[in-house]
């Protein structure tokens, strides 16, 4: 009964071992890489192709990299859907690590391979550009324009240590967003003068 007891307890220590030295090196590596953070169009890919996919769905349309500016302050929107339910914005972020905040925080925290930086909270940046973008439309002509911007983390590595009443997207939840039947109700939104306004503020 002892032996078997001292074979258990050696072939346990041997795997414990193994998984510490696997994590170890997994740990080292990413050191060794740093912190990855992608730029404004970096990432963006797969969250443009659920834009255009929702957009062939719904006779809508996608404009990309559009920038609008109010009082020296830039709203950069990777994607925006129009369609006839009115216009649906998005804010990608290409953060890794781990992403901490509370909704009311003026800062949040990015934790990144032992680098900590403070990054600014993106349910504030996401409500500010809704108004932004109202306000756009508005003054083009357009009344009452129904406007959501919405911000995903393009990073699969991203960790979302925020209040599930926040509800930060990745793009796997994007698309589950975009399958509400609000995005497909008509509310008689004119697609193409929409689009014809956002296309002069397309980032080159």
């Amino acid at each position: 009964m002892t032996e078997k007891l001292l074979t258990w307890v050696l072939v346990a220590g041997v795997m414990a071992g193994t998984v510490a030295a696997i994590y170890w090196a997994r740990n080292r590596d990413e050191k060794a890489k740093g912190p990855r953070r992608a730029s404004k169009n970096g990432n963006t890919a797969a969250v443009l192709r659920l834009l255009r996919y929702t957009a062939a769905n719904i006779g809508g349309k996608v404009i990309e990299a559009v920038e609008l500016q109010k009082d020296g302050d830039s709203y950069y929107f990777d994607g925006v859907l129009i369609g006839c339910f009115g216009v649906y914005a998005v804010q990608c972020y290409g953060h890794n690590g781990q992403i901490y905040g509370n909704p009311k925080d003026k800062q949040w925290l990015w934790v990144s391979a032992n680098k900590r930086e403070s990054m600014a909270n993106p349910v504030d940046q996401a409500e500010q550009a809704t108004r932004v973008l109202r306000e756009c439309l508005i003054k083009a002509g357009l009344r009452n324009p129904e406007c959501e911007v919405g911000f995903v983390f393009t990073d699969a590595r991203a960790e979302l240590c925020v209040p599930r009443s926040v509800s930060p997207m990745k793009t796997k939840d994007l698309r589950k967003q975009l399958g509400k039947e609000k995005y497909r109700k008509d509310k008689g939104f004119d697609t193409d003068r929409v689009s014809e306004i956002l296309t002069q503020y397309v980032k080159q």
